[in-house]
């Protein structure tokens, strides 16, 4: 993810008359910097990728701090 998330959703939704959507795997979600960026977007699609951690974390490899 972007670190100026945030700030590309503004600029676009500065450019264009259409919603801006976000696909994500959710990785990140738990962090409130990355949950207040998304907020600007009009929709959001977190995809469900796996029915417990561990698989999860074998399909995506999230980088976790």
């Amino acid at each position: 993810m972007n670190s100026d998330l945030g700030t590309m959703i503004e600029e676009v939704k500065k450019t264009i008359d259409i919603p801006v959507a976000v696909i994500t795997n959710g990785a990140l979600l738990y962090l409130d910097d990355v949950r207040k960026d998304l907020l600007l977007a009009d929709v959001i699609l977190p995809s469900l990728d796996a029915v417990s951690e561990d698989v999860f974390r074998y399909i995506n490899r999230p980088i976790l701090s």
